[in-house]
């Protein structure tokens, strides 16, 4: 079902684990609709995000899901790890996951706005390569 304009998700995050909680994270004035694989996981990612961020079970990703939640101005970020080890312990990935949290959360308040910007611009880079 395609949901009315009001309810479409500003920011839809397919996958939300380690990145995609960062990014919902950051996106907080924004409606935000995470995709999770289980309940388990779904209990897990509203206890730590809120009720901010809509958490929706979806154990295979359809483009009828997609399309329920995704309008003209919604921003989607796809997040899939195979596993969750080597970030947990590199936190310069950590700090590169943050950067890009906070990159499409200004991405998507200046496209909102009208306004046409290089978000990451003033971003530290924390492993310069």
């Amino acid at each position: 079902m395609i949901r009315p304009v009001s309810e479409r998700a500003d920011v839809l995050i397919l996958g939300c684990g380690y990145t995609g909680s960062a990014v919902a994270a950051q996106a907080r004035g924004l409606r935000v609709v995470a995709t999770v694989r289980s309940e388990e996981r779904a209990i897990a990612v509203r206890a730590k995000l809120g009720a901010d961020v809509e958490v929706v079970v979806a154990a295979r990703l359809e483009s009828a899901l997609v399309a329920a939640y995704a309008g003209n101005k919604t921003s989607i970020v796809v997040c899939f790890a195979t596993s969750h080890e080597a970030p947990d312990r590199d936190t310069d990935v950590q700090d590169e996951v943050r950067n890009v949290a906070r990159t499409v959360a200004a991405a998507v308040l200046a496209i909102r706005a009208g306004v046409v910007l290089d978000p990451g611009a003033a971003l530290p880079t924390p492993r310069p390569k």
